[in-house]
């Protein structure tokens, strides 16, 4: 009888647990990001690894899927090899300011754990700064970009704060221009731990 009577309880928890886990149709959540940007293929081959810092908005549309915007930043310099062959200069930095949408898919959405796939597309804001000398000059372009990848996200019971880690592969369309005049694409990877808050009511049911 006693062994019944915890099996039940037990089971009432989790009950209790799925009802307030997880993620609701309507819902909505913000928050922020933070991890690694690692340089790729050919532009592997003239940066190193950086960082990335971002902000999200993302709405339910079903348990399932969602819809989101995202503004990230990312920042990493030269190799050293690379800046060592032209004479003079003592840095190249590049930066990447990153917006667009994106389109997620989670599995066992009910669960406090669930993992998802993502994908996206976007504009890149490319600045290359050299500087040496004393002095300094840059270059700006735009390019069209996409993004692809999979996350864990954990939503403890009855609690509006989520946290989670993602990792995509983006991919900038022409952002290299080699000596010739060639363009090619431009990939690197992020690795970010995210933080998001719900501030919707449908979080709280």
């Amino acid at each position: 009888m006693k062994k019944t009577m915890m099996m039940a309880a037990l089971a009432l928890m989790l009950a209790t647990t799925a009802s307030f886990a997880g993620v609701s149709k309507g819902e909505w959540t913000g928050g922020g990001q933070a991890g690694l940007h690692v340089p790729s293929g050919d532009y592997g081959d003239l940066a190193k690894a950086g960082y990335v810092l971002g902000v999200f908005l993302d709405y339910n549309v079903t348990p399932m899927f969602s819809l989101g915007a995202n503004l990230d930043f990312n920042s990493t310099k030269a190799k050293d090899e690379i800046v060592d062959d032209f004479p003079g200069v003592d840095e190249i930095k590049f930066t990447l300011f990153n917006y667009g949408v994106n389109g997620a898919l989670a599995f066992m959405p009910e669960a406090v754990v669930h993992p998802y796939l993502k994908a996206g597309l976007g504009m890149y804001n490319m600045k290359t700064e050299v500087t040496g000398s004393g002095v300094s000059a840059e270059d700006k372009t735009n390019k069209v970009g996409f993004l692809g990848g999979a996350g864990l996200m954990i939503h403890p019971a009855g609690n509006p704060i989520g946290f989670g880690i993602e990792g995509l592969i983006h991919n900038v369309s022409d952002a290299i221009e080699e000596a010739d005049g060639d363009k090619k694409s431009a990939q690197f990877y992020t690795v970010t731990g995210r933080i998001s808050f719900s501030f919707s009511d449908a979080s709280q049911k």
